[in-house]
């Protein structure tokens, strides 16, 4: 399973995204034996893939970015929260609609934040 924690700051704003696992899902159970054919895991790689490369390309903004085997953390500065909100939203809903679809291969959290970033 994946697992998504999407961390908002004091104004609801996306601050960090950060996502952990494999889904672990494929239409044919050989391919993914073999590493291949997750296409939930493709579809979430996307749409989190789109976060840098959109602020980068459209804000020329650099987004923090820590990378594993099953893990990235996109950390979004304070200064480009606001005009980023149309995409992370966007990002925030393609995950969710995923889930929704896909609930045992995808898990999305959401918290806030109370007070100072």
């Amino acid at each position: 399973m994946i697992d998504i924690s999407i961390q908002r700051d004091e104004k609801g704003r996306v601050r960090v995204v950060e996502s952990k696992g494999h889904a672990g899902y494929s239409h044919f159970p050989a391919k993914f034996l073999a590493g291949e054919g997750d296409t939930v895991c493709a579809a979430v790689s996307a749409l989190l893939q789109t976060i840098p490369l959109g602020l980068e390309g459209c804000l020329k903004a650099a987004v923090e970015q820590k990378r594993g085997k099953g893990y990235l953390r996109l950390t979004i500065q304070e200064e480009i929260r606001e005009k980023s909100g149309l995409l992370l939203e966007s990002v925030v809903l393609g995950l969710k609609a995923i889930e929704k679809k896909y609930p045992p291969h995808l898990k999305v959290e959401e918290t806030s934040e109370i007070g100072g970033d």
